[in-house]
């Protein structure tokens, strides 16, 4: 499933983008990052345990030295990458050889 980054739910992203704010600020991890989960849910059509994984490593990333732009980038990238080669290995499966 390809996701469109450009349609989404503004005032939905907009709470949930808020809420891991205040999350952020009050240093409620776990609330942060089921918040997390949520939005890769949501927007990114994740499975639950793909999203979750997601959000470990974004946070994860988040806490590394460097640029925090590129780490996140590179978290959410290889979660992205591996659901797209799991769906391909899935859809191949099915092929006689």
């Amino acid at each position: 499933m390809r996701t469109d980054i450009r349609v989404f739910d503004a005032d939905h992203m907009a709470r949930l983008d808020t809420d891991m704010w205040r999350s952020y600020y009050d240093k409620k991890p776990v609330a942060l990052h089921l918040q997390l989960g949520q939005v890769l849910r949501d927007e990114f059509h994740m499975t639950l345990a793909r999203s979750y994984v997601t959000a470990f490593r974004a946070a994860h990333a988040a806490h590394a030295p460097g640029d925090l732009s590129r780490s996140l980038a590179l978290a959410a990238g290889r979660s992205i990458a591996s659901t797209r080669s799991g769906s391909a290995r899935t859809a191949t499966s099915g092929r006689s050889r």
